[in-house]
């Protein structure tokens, strides 16, 4: 999938220690996936029909939900 590889890369983004300045909205993905009681994943997608994505190719939508969120 696009999109969890889009979410893991925000890795590059994640600034480690206690003064780390993180904007949740760039890494949030990214820390919810390697979180230590993260233990269990359910992810999905959609094909959204008539809505068309970057040079007119299909729009998909991505979900994932983590246990415990």
């Amino acid at each position: 999938f696009f999109a969890i590889k889009t979410w893991f890369l925000e890795h590059q983004l994640f600034k480690y220690g206690p003064n780390a300045d993180n904007e949740l909205s760039q890494i949030g993905h990214y820390t919810q996936m390697v979180w230590a009681p993260t233990h269990r994943v359910g992810c999905g997608w959609a094909k959204c029909n008539g809505t068309r994505g970057p040079q007119g190719r299909p729009y998909f939508s991505y979900v994932c939900n983590y246990c415990p969120a």
